[in-house]
């Protein structure tokens, strides 16, 4: 068909008033369907749409607990350490720290505990440490998620207790607001107060379907070989050991790289698939291990993973 350029310009006049007429009404409306902070969801993240075969639209996204007690933007993340004024070791140590006077000592001793520094980005801090807690009873402790009781456990020795490292927990809704420590795990007959072995602290608690599992570390006073035993605990019972005695990570044989320990990482293991995934670190002499004389002797550290499939440990209340 020849076109004419009447027919044009009537078509291009026709096509202009129908784009001042859709101009004015809105293309689309907006509705709000993840908010951050409800529903004590701090983040959402992947969003997808989807159209069912009715023509009905689906919306979904990743929700993620955040710090539900604190939804400020400038302290998304968190950074808990423990701090301590390395004078209040000069008793131990009085050769490298010759001038540190008893006055001196006592004070350093006020300043050791858990420390709460913030970030927007995770990379820039505000280098204001925040005291959390109080009473420490040493440098070591972790903070892990318990996710079935939307809380925090604060794992870290007590400075309470029969005398001797221990393995101790607070627990805490924000990560401010802490509870007292209730040592878990302490030091008795079996260890002989101590003289044997002692925990070194570390519990590494997670969850387990409807049960939360442990990792205890163990540190030897005699011979040497620091492993770690399974433990767990029924929801809203006491903490055990599953097997005591036997090492769930243990260390290898003579001359091997994790002769020395085995101890897991500051964190819960990872799923992937059907498989948890345990992350630790494993130590040896650099030099040929003398069981007679382990002081001073210099350590190789790494990392390895362990392997163990999801629910291949199954438990129940005695």
């Amino acid at each position: 068909m020849k076109t004419t350029p009447g027919f044009c310009l009537t078509v291009a006049m026709l096509l202009a008033a129908s784009a001042c007429a859709r101009a004015e009404e809105p293309f689309f409306t907006q509705q709000d369907l993840f908010v951050s902070g409800i529903d004590n969801v701090n983040i959402y993240r992947i969003p997808a749409l989807i159209v069912s075969p009715k023509g009905s639209l689906l919306a979904f996204c990743e929700a993620r607990e955040g710090d539900n007690g604190d939804p400020d933007p400038m302290r998304r993340y968190k950074l808990v350490a423990n701090m301590q004024d390395h004078r209040m070791w000069a008793y131990a140590y009085p050769d490298k720290y010759p001038q540190v006077t008893k006055a001196a000592e006592q004070e350093a001793r006020t300043i050791i505990g858990q420390y709460l520094d913030t970030s927007p980005d995770g990379i820039h801090w505000t280098r204001k440490p925040q005291r959390i807690s109080h009473g420490a009873g040493g440098d070591y402790m972790m903070v892990l998620r318990d996710h079935r009781n939307r809380r925090w456990w604060l794992n870290e020795r007590s400075a309470k207790g029969t005398g001797g490292r221990n393995a101790a927990l607070r627990v805490g809704a924000n990560w401010t607001d802490w509870s007292e420590p209730e040592i878990i795990f302490d030091n008795g007959p079996e260890s002989e107060f101590c003289k044997r072995f002692e925990w070194h602290g570390g519990m590494t608690p997670f969850n387990y379907g409807s049960v939360n599992l442990g990792l205890l570390e163990k540190w030897p006073n005699v011979g040497f070989g620091a492993t770690c035993e399974l433990i767990w605990q029924p929801e809203g019972g006491q903490w055990e050991r599953v097997a005591p005695g036997v090492p769930f990570l243990d260390v290898g044989p003579e001359g091997a790289f994790d002769r020395l320990l085995a101890y897991p990482t500051h964190n819960a293991p990872i799923r992937i698939g059907d498989t948890l995934h345990i992350y630790y670190t494993r130590a040896r002499w650099k030099q040929r291990a003398d069981l007679t004389s382990q002081q001073g002797k210099p350590i190789r550290l790494a990392f390895r993973v362990a392997t163990a499939l999801l629910y291949s440990y199954r438990f129940s209340p005695a």
